[in-house]
């Protein structure tokens, strides 16, 4: 979060010079004015200064070949996110590519994206166990690369002097959950821009808001009302037995349609984490608080309600496709899901609205939205891991600059979003992207079920995690051990 902090001591600074320009003796009226507009300039400029990436004097990699591996799931946005070889006159796209062209130019760089199928990093490990140097960066979904974390498969970020992830165009908040045991093995940024279309917001129908005079949901959110007692409220409002069989069936209108892959993560929005750092930078287990079994106990509930359906049940079937479809035609009132879901949306319903995952009560501050984040690492055996760290970093910042207002401000809130009010709406879930290292980590901390998919589906859940709690801290203790190896093996530690 330094970013961020010195950019608000560079507007700190700025006011201050404007103050004391102000409360100064006073000069004539043409001279306050030039004091003014050049403290005002300056502070401009410092501030557009901060946000620029400054790479060394001559940087020149004469043509070199940056080979960038793709994961199998980031394949499937291979023309939305990363880059064909040329444009084909769709905004994300074109931006993508010339976000590609533009970094090749300033390092003088010739870059290869080499796809996978779905899960499969085979070509990676076998690159690094091989020490072929085939890669130069590795991208991914981050559950599929934190397995090759501990056995050296990657290269610790924080020791490449061409990466500073305290940049703006990096993801404080996932980054900080993906840190382990002081190194940083994989970076979520702008480059890995597949993390905000997996980001949860709530959808609705603002037909139905219209229909039962439910009012502005947006006014909500800019009162600091969103939360989730207002959210079930409204979702009781609308619940209705259409067919008046006197059974709950698909074919019955709901104020809510969620499912355990969804809402039981949800768990994150209201900033609890499964983990945290200790005063020595170790992680430990935050423990079984009181919102931990508060949340528990809300979602439990929430699966009982008669306006509440689950398009997937936990150990169920997957009925999403059928909800959408029940969404579009204005069945649910709200509709948990992914941003990426925008474009299903709205090619087949008029229109519909878009909110933040609510707070979990009033006294949250912040908005917090589930995400299943991207991720960009360095392997272990690319041939110049400093070339790769300003490849890196010049894909992010560009990245920020060219593709970031393709897919925000074009493609999401003019295209995909229907109204200005929830195009603003955008910068509330996506400011809020989070993700915990529990969830990252689940393949090796190895609770059953998932942590996060167990909150809402037991009823006794202190009982339940006081059954856990014993293989959760042994198992994170293992994880942190086999990383310590590592680190003491490489002269890291």
């Amino acid at each position: 979060m330094k970013h961020i902090r010195n950019a608000l001591c560079i507007l700190m600074t700025a006011a201050m010079i404007l103050l004391a320009a102000c409360s100064s003796a006073e000069p004539a009226a043409d001279a306050g004015a030039d004091i003014t507009e050049t403290a005002a300039e300056t502070a401009i400029q410092e501030t557009e200064s901060a946000e620029k990436l400054v790479l060394p004097d001559g940087i020149d990699y004469k043509g070199a070949k940056v080979r960038v591996y793709l994961e199998g799931y980031l394949s499937e946005d291979f023309n939305v996110f990363y880059t064909p070889e040329t444009e084909i006159g769709e905004v994300v796209n074109d931006a993508a590519c010339d976000r590609t062209r533009q970094v090749e130019e300033m390092l003088n760089i010739d870059i290869e994206y080499v796809t996978s199928a779905k899960n499969d990093m085979s070509a990676l490990k076998n690159s690094v166990v091989s020490y072929a140097g085939e890669f130069d960066l590795a991208s991914s979904v981050s559950n599929f690369l934190v397995s090759y974390i501990a056995p050296g498969y990657l290269t610790d970020i924080y020791g490449l002097e061409g990466i500073d992830t305290e940049r703006s165009w990096w993801l404080p908040n996932i980054n900080s959950e993906l840190e382990i045991e002081g190194g940083l093995y994989m970076a979520s940024g702008y480059f890995d821009m597949a993390t905000f279309s997996r980001t949860s917001a709530v959808f609705f129908s603002t037909k139905l808001a219209e229909d039962y005079s439910l009012g502005d949901f947006y006014a909500l959110v800019e009162g600091d009302k969103w939360n989730y007692d207002a959210m079930f409220k409204l979702a009781a409002a609308v619940s209705s037995d259409l067919d008046g069989d006197g059974q709950w069936t698909d074919a019955d209108q709901y104020g809510l349609c969620g499912g355990f892959n969804m809402n039981s993560m949800l768990i994150i929005a209201s900033g609890y984490h499964f983990t945290k750092l200790d005063g020595d930078g170790r992680r430990v287990v935050s423990g079984c608080n009181e919102k931990l079994l508060g949340f528990n106990t809300m979602l439990y509930e929430t699966y009982q309600k008669e306006w509440y359906y689950n398009c997937y049940p936990y150990k169920g079937t997957n009925k999403f496709s059928e909800a959408a479809t029940k969404f579009t035609d204005d069945k649910y009132l709200f509709f948990l899901q992914d941003i990426s879901n925008t474009r299903q949306f709205s090619a087949d319903m008029d229109n519909y609205g878009i909110l933040p995952i609510p707070k979990y009560d009033e006294h949250q501050d912040e908005y917090y939205a589930y995400s299943r984040p991207s991720v960009t690492s360095v392997p272990f055996d690319a041939k110049d891991p400093v070339m790769s760290s300003y490849v890196m970093e010049a894909l992010n910042y560009t990245s920020k600059q060219l593709v970031l207002p393709a897919y925000y401000d074009i493609a999401l809130s003019a295209k995909y979003t229907s109204t200005p009010e929830a195009a603003q709406m955008l910068d509330i879930i996506f400011a809020g992207a989070a993700v915990d290292f529990a969830q990252l980590w689940y393949t090796e901390l190895k609770i059953s079920p998932n942590l996060h998919n167990s909150v809402g589906i037991i009823e006794d859940y202190a009982s339940w995690y006081e059954s856990i709690s014993e293989s959760f801290n042994t198992n994170l203790e293992n994880l942190l051990t086999r990383i310590n190896e590592m680190q003491t093996a490489r002269g890291e530690a």
